[in-house]
């Protein structure tokens, strides 16, 4: 058993570029304890020379990189069009390669459709785990996707290669309802879970203004299942773990003040680094 597993937290690009400027972004990231920025490749610059550019600078801070990739629906920009598993696998494999190059921590990917039958998904995540081989990478549980609902999720998990970035938010939200009955589906999902997406959300929000839930319910979710995950990744002998306060501005904010965004990405961090020291003993 490892002692002392370390909690590395990245900030999201979605959160933490509003409103400033790349170099006061990367220097604020330091300055408030940041491990590293979460950012996709158009995030990162709209050409290879310009990424690797911003993954100089993040080096030149000690700032990591976890890299977004998506298997269609770039960036949830514009319309989601119906592809088959191929297509998807395709441009998967396009943006994978492109990531590689700039030597990411970790990758999360976007992929796959939840429109599709048992048959496509499991076309889509054996391709998957095929590109994926070898690298630090995880699906994430995001609407629109297959992982789009924990019960949906808990069925792909007989694909054996099938990792996870947990965002619980987008589940609460398409369950509308807190999950304190389904814990034992969470349970079979916790030991997939190498990635952890942070944002407070509820049965009608996908982001809550502040870190006030409209229940300890939807709380009590949350930090029950970061503990799980924490816990199981402890027993691995794990040295560190991966989580993102992410947080969007508005319309994705609703309140619409996205001038206090910032301070609630880091009011979010907070809740994490604590529930984190009162569950894993400090080396």
């Amino acid at each position: 058993v490892t002692v002392g597993m370390k909690l590395r937290l990245s900030a999201s690009h979605w959160t933490a570029s509003y409103g400033v400027s790349q170099k006061l972004m990367l220097d604020e990231l330091v300055r408030c304890g940041f491990a590293g920025l979460e950012a996709s490749l158009a995030d990162l610059g709209p050409d290879a020379a310009a990424r690797r550019r911003t993954v100089q600078e993040l080096k030149d801070r000690g700032l990591r990189l976890i890299v977004g990739v998506y298997s269609n629906w770039v960036d949830y920009e514009g319309p989601s069009r119906r592809q088959a598993p191929a297509a998807h696998l395709a441009l998967l494999e396009r943006q994978l390669d492109e990531a590689a190059a700039l030597g990411p921590a970790h990758v999360n990917v976007h992929g796959g459709d939840d429109a599709w039958d048992d048959a496509s998904c499991a076309e889509y995540y054996e391709g998957a785990a095929v590109l994926l081989d070898g690298m630090s990478a995880s699906h994430e549980t995001h609407r629109g996707r297959p992982l789009f609902h924990p019960f949906a999720t808990a069925r792909h998990l007989a694909h054996p290669d099938l990792r996870l970035t947990l965002d619980l938010s987008h589940w609460h939200l398409v369950c509308e309802r807190t999950l304190q009955e389904d814990r034992d589906v969470l349970l079979k999902v916790v030991p997939r879970v190498d990635h952890i997406h942070v944002r407070l959300g509820s049965e009608q929000a996908p982001q809550l203004p502040r870190l006030k839930p409209p229940s300890d319910a939807v709380l009590d979710d949350h930090t029950w299942m970061w503990r799980h995950i924490w816990l199981n990744k402890h027993r691995l002998g794990a040295d560190e773990v991966f989580a993102t306060p992410e947080l969007g501005p508005p319309p994705y904010q609703t309140d619409g003040d996205a001038s206090a965004l910032w301070d609630q990405t880091l009011e979010t961090a907070g809740l994490i680094r604590d529930v984190f020291a009162q569950t894993i003993p400090p080396s």
